[in-house]
């Protein structure tokens, strides 16, 4: 698929339909089976960051967010509870926190290694090669890359890190296994850059997409409505399996900010995880700008009525 394409289909206002209309390369799963849907669990260890990017609520001269920055026996206990009511993927977050201490991430990982049979991913900010041979000794599984390449540079700070190719290919030399973060929304963000977003999971080589419509927190920052941004994520998730269909497609809880018909349509394509917060409270509350505040066993309870009630009407022909 060229980028032309790409870019034709996101942009065509007909082509989510024809997508739903005609069961596209049998990737919608008309099955609907909430069950086989992968819940990974994201634990944001800080919210403190020595960078000050514009875009970011997170920036280092925003005074107006309350920080917090959980310590090692707060994160490995919230991450044991969630590996115990069946959690099987866990992402470790953090912003640019220099006090988040590489010792701290490697005993986290190796404590969850050794209790639980878990994937552990993780998605830091800072690089540095003697942390990630520890990491990877201790245990992780993922390495998640925040693709920012279609953020526009004047909303980054100065010193912004981002990594180089080079980087990314000595985290495949320790036999990481690759995850992208790609964001539908960014700042300035345009149709060409999501394309090139898209085709960069294969010059990644990457097993894992995870697709995040982006907080709408400043309003002077928003691209695309809420509405544009559920159709791009549809359509993004139909061209990477197109791309590859074996890569494994997340999404980002931030789908269910969309309206409830929407997120169950995208579920329905048969993705293959969601991202649910198990950062604990108090904490959770401060993230609630950009990450919702769904409890994993509330929201699965939701969709366990939401499919017992498609059932009732396939069955009685409603």
């Amino acid at each position: 698929m060229t980028r032309k394409e790409i870019i034709d289909i996101l942009k065509d206002d007909n082509f989510l339909e024809v997508i739903k209309s005609n069961s596209f390369i049998n990737l919608i799963n008309e099955k609907i089976n909430y069950q086989n849907i992968s819940w990974q669990g994201i634990l944001n260890l800080s919210n403190y960051c020595c960078y000050d990017c514009l875009y970011c609520e997170q920036r280092f001269s925003n005074a107006e967010i309350e920080r917090f920055r959980l310590d090692r026996e707060g994160a490995i206990e919230t991450a044991k509870l969630a590996a115990q009511q069946g959690m099987k993927s866990i992402i470790i977050e953090s912003t640019a926190d220099r006090e988040i201490k590489s010792e701290m991430i490697s005993y986290l990982i190796y404590s969850l290694k050794n209790s639980f049979d878990i994937n552990l991913s993780l998605n830091i900010e800072l690089f540095d090669k003697e942390a990630l041979k520890a990491w990877k000794y201790a245990g992780a599984d993922i390495f998640i890359i925040r693709n920012k390449k279609s953020f526009d540079r004047d909303y980054f700070a100065s010193d912004s890190y981002e990594m180089s190719e080079d980087e990314i290919n000595y985290i495949k030399s320790l036999n990481y296994k690759i995850g992208i973060a790609n964001y539908i929304g960014a700042p300035f963000q345009t149709i060409e850059n999501i394309s090139d977003d898209l085709l960069a999971t294969k010059e990644f080589n990457a097993e894992y997409v995870y697709l995040i419509p982006y907080p709408d927190k400043d309003q002077h920052f928003i691209k695309f409505s809420l509405s544009k941004k559920f159709e791009i994520i549809y359509k993004s998730f139909v061209i990477l399996k197109i791309l590859n269909k074996k890569i494994k497609v997340i999404f980002d809880d931030g789908i269910f900010k969309f309206e409830k018909n929407q997120f169950l349509d995208l579920l329905k394509l048969g993705c293959d995880g969601v991202i649910s917060n198990i950062t604990p409270d108090p904490y959770r509350k401060i993230l609630a700008n950009y990450r919702t505040l769904f409890y994993l066993q509330d929201l699965i309870e939701q969709l366990k009525q939401e499919q017992d009630f498609l059932s009732f009407r396939a069955n009685n022909k409603l």
